[in-house]
């Protein structure tokens, strides 16, 4: 029984492969706007954030003169600020997992199906 030596291509040569220019040049300037669009999102939280505590002082200062804890004024803003990141972070999350379900159903060939794993 003999076997046949076949030559296979490099995987760099493959026309989908990350390493060919054609995909690599829009993948880096994608990469550079969504760090832009990132640090500007961050940057309106924590303005945002900023502002939404510039204008709590006066309910602070009523919290504390009445009797609150420290303490206690931490913990509700913690608890506060940790709800509403976990809100956003589902949201976040959501979004793309609804999105990409039509997409997938569009692709031809089930190119994204998991059938084979």
């Amino acid at each position: 029984m003999q076997f046949s030596r076949r030559r296979l291509p490099p995987a760099a040569g493959d026309s989908f492969f990350i390493r060919n220019q054609r995909f690599l040049d829009p993948l880096k300037a994608l990469t550079a706007a969504t760090v832009l669009v990132l640090l500007l999102t961050c940057a309106n939280v924590a303005n945002l954030l900023l502002v939404r505590a510039s204008q709590r002082w006066k309910q602070t200062a009523v919290r504390l003169s009445l009797g609150t804890t420290r303490g206690r004024l931490i913990r509700q803003f913690l608890t506060e600020s940790l709800l509403l990141a976990a809100s956003g972070s589902a949201m976040g999350l959501g979004s793309p997992v609804g999105q990409t379900a039509p997409t997938r159903a569009g692709w031809p060939c089930g190119m994204f199906s998991t059938r084979g794993w």
